[in-house]
């Protein structure tokens, strides 16, 4: 397991635009907390943590590039801020751009953008630029198109946890070597939306926060970025850069208790924190200072406390909360409170736990000494969102000594599969008697969901929580139980995109007033995973990605860099990858001409795979990452020489199919297969391919509807998979046919 240094960090926040700010207004106790300036909503009466520049001034600080362009949501301005600081720090050059990673995290993406156009969205193309920033992915694409581009990025959505999993995600890339540096982090700014969306929830306060004081009553909204750049000790020497202190811990778990409420025990608090000891090889002692979650409800602060004292038994490390300086950035917060933690590990102090006065019965005692000078060798921060998503990380001021752990070597089984589409649902049957699409919006095939969801709860669930949820559960159901997975990984481009659009639509229809918190809650895009461990109680490692049509592929390398790590007890993962296709995204999709200019088909799609540690007839050997493709060509080049067969993305568009012609050429004599024709492109696309592969080597079939060009083989013994994303991205996957006495979990 490789060391991670930390090299680089940047930070926006309501109490600073720079590390040097941010450390003053730390260390002189000014907390960024006031009444609104640039948020525009009829509730004025609530103070927030804002950044205090405007877009133009932002536009400005980002670079002559972009200073002139009003068409970027705030949220990719503040990343760029705080990413540039970062990556200066560090020293990157744009020669080591093409070979570092960006994983970012955020919760609303472009919505800023979205909400101010979307009455007129359907009616006119004027605000075409301004809608393409809606996802979560497009604020990463625009910083590393800003920063010169990124060997491989990728976004994670797992709402106020997002820049905690984007640092541990990032880490785990460097720890298995597949980069050997990531700039990792997360940028969120206010917009109306999940203002409004908080506020349904009734946990906002008209006053400024108080984490853990008995008096607590709500959070302030914050926004803000912030970056730190993780690498390998030997890319570190190479480059001369000394650390300013290493990530040695990390852990996430879920609560599985509810959407947006945290169990009593703060069960999966105490996983997270569990986990992070662990994997830093850190008694609980050893903790000098934790950076408590602290969102100042009356529930969070007594779950969190009761967590904490789960953890830390009797003797409790320093504790603070910094929302009060900052208001809760959401998805942002824990970069920010990252680098506020490194700051104070830096310079010797604790920050203080703003405006606490009176102690919860029974409760934790937070730090408010100012400027007592404490030297701190270990920092652990919380982060902690939507669906029990929870998350701790630790920093050190010395590199860890790493426990001596036997490697064994790990496979990854596909065990079962199933999807809904426009194909026949939970179904195999578009082997044999498929539905070939000529539409060009193509309508899912509902399956008769009674048999897995009750009829009341099936009434409280959006579509895509439907069907995310029936193609799990038919995965999952082995014989009389069902299997509760180690992990639930999912990827989704653009998440229940319908709830969205029923809560702006609510937003526009009834002037912020009367709004429903369902579709605000299962808009979140961790929504579909977190849903899926509730239900199941799966109280284990837990993760979204919504990177666009690339989603799919960085939760598969999130699976397999799990799997290389010494000391992983997975067995069985549940991966899925979920999109649906409302009007507005049909049109919004053909206007940017995804799928091509030819009118292909465009589906909508959820997958899910059962996978697994244990032997079955499929096993995936190669899994690349979802990198730009003139890295991924001549490690494809290698593949081919194998005699698998060749599935590829190809749709039809004769612009994008092009791009499969060196493939083609080189596999003319072999079997080629597509499988576009039959499911339409979608956001989930690559999802789609690898089920398809699956499938039939787990039949050990080659159904005639497949065949592309080549020979006409009807079984392989492998498939090697390609898909090239509209993103500039090249996915491949090699699967093989690794057959087994007696599996029964086909």
């Amino acid at each position: 397991m490789k060391a991670v240094l930390v090299t680089g960090m940047g930070i926006v926040s309501a109490i600073g635009n720079n590390r040097q700010e941010v450390l003053r207004s730390l260390r002189d106790g000014h907390s960024g907390i006031t009444q609104m300036r640039y948020l525009h909503t009829k509730h004025r009466q609530y103070p927030v943590g804002e950044v205090p520049l405007s877009n133009q001034q932002l536009r400005t600080l980002c670079g002559d590039s972009v200073a002139a362009d009003e068409n970027i949501s705030r949220a990719a301005l503040l990343g760029l801020v705080a990413a540039k600081e970062a990556v200066m720090q560090a020293g990157l050059t744009p020669d080591d751009m093409p070979l570092t990673a960006l994983v970012s995290g955020t919760c609303v993406g472009g919505m800023d953008l979205t909400e101010n156009c979307w009455e007129q969205l359907l009616n006119t193309d004027d605000c075409n630029q301004l809608i393409r920033q809606h996802p979560c992915g497009e604020h990463t694409r625009f910083i590393s198109d800003a920063l010169g581009g990124f060997g491989y990025i990728t976004t994670i959505s797992t709402a106020c946890s997002s820049a905690l999993n984007a640092l541990i995600h990032g880490a785990r890339l460097i720890q298995q070597g597949l980069v050997d540096i990531v700039v990792a982090g997360s940028a969120e700014c206010l917009t109306n939306y999940h203002f409004n969306g908080f506020r349904t929830l009734h946990i906002l306060s008209e006053q400024p926060c108080r984490p853990f004081d008995d008096n607590r009553n709500g959070i302030n909204l914050g926004e803000g970025a912030a970056y730190l750049v993780l690498e390998s000790a030997t890319s570190a020497a190479r480059r001369g850069k000394q650390p300013i202190a290493w990530l040695t811990g990390m852990g996430n778990a879920c609560d599985a208790f509810h959407q947006t409420a945290s169990s009593e025990d703060g069960e999966g608090a105490c996983r997270a924190m569990r986990e992070a000891l662990k994997s830093a090889g850190l008694k609980p002692n050893q903790i000098d200072y934790l950076n408590a979650h602290g969102t100042a409800t009356p529930n969070n602060d007594l779950s969190e406390t009761h967590a904490i004292q789960r953890v830390f038994t009797d003797k409790l490390p320093v504790i603070s909360s910094t929302k009060g300086f900052t208001g809760h950035t959401t998805a942002a917060s824990g970069a920010i409170e990252s680098v506020i933690c490194l700051l104070a590990m830096q310079n010797g102090f604790v920050p203080v736990n703003l405006n606490w006065e009176k102690p919860m019965e029974n409760g934790i005692i937070p730090y408010v000494e100012s400027n007592k000078p404490i030297q701190l060798k270990h920092i652990m921060c919380n982060a902690f969102g939507f669906g029990g998503n929870d998350s701790s990380v630790i920093f050190s001021a010395q590199p860890a000594t790493p426990a001596t752990v036997a490697i064994s070597e790990r496979h990854l089984y596909v065990h079962r599969a199933a999807q809904i589409s426009s194909a026949l649902p939970l179904s195999d049957d578009w082997m044999t008697s498929p539905l070939l699409q000529t539409d060009r919006k193509l309508p899912v095939q509902e399956p008769d969901y009674s048999q897995f969801i009750p009829a009341g709860q099936a009434r409280r669930l959006g579509p895509l929580l439907k069907r995310s949820l029936a193609t799990a559960l038919q995965c999952l159901q082995n014989d009389d139980e069902t299997i509760v997975p180690d992990a639930i990984i999912a990827g989704t481009g653009l998440g229940c995109i319908a709830s969205t659009e029923t809560f702006l639509n609510q937003i526009k229809n009834n002037g912020e007033e009367l709004l429903n918190p369902t579709p605000f809650i299962q808009s979140t895009h961790n929504t579909i995973s977190s849903s899926l461990a509730i239900w199941l109680k799966a109280h284990a490692y837990n993760n979204t990605f919504s990177h666009l049509d690339t989603s799919f592929d960085s939760a598969l390398v999130d699976v397999v860099a799990h799997l290389a790590e010494p000391d992983c007890t997975w067995r069985n993962i549940l991966l899925g990858a979920y999109d649906e296709l409302t009007p507005a995204v049909y049109n919004l999709l053909r206007k940017a001409e995804f799928g091509g200019k030819t009118e292909v088909p465009l589906g909508e799609t959820a997958v899910s795979m059962l996978l697994s540690t244990q032997p079955s007839d499929c096993e995936i050997t190669d899994v690349l990452l979802p990198d730009t493709a003139d890295c991924n060509i001549k490690y494809l080049e290698n593949l081919l020489q194998t005699e698998d067969v060749l599935l590829i993305g190809a749709n039809g568009d004769a612009d994008y199919d092009r791009q499969y012609d060196s493939l083609l050429a080189y596999y003319c004599d072999r079997t080629i297969l597509h499988y576009k024709h039959l499911f339409g492109e979608s956001l989930s696309s690559s999802a789609m391919g690898i089920y398809v592969a699956a499938r039939c080597l787990l039949h050990n079939t080659l159904p005639a509807v497949l065949h592309y060009k080549g020979n006409k083989q009807t079984k392989a013994n492998g498939i090697v998979f390609v898909n090239y994303s509209y993103t500039g991205s090249l996915t491949v996957v090699r699967l093989q046919r690794t057959p087994q006495k007696g599996n029964n979990r086909k």
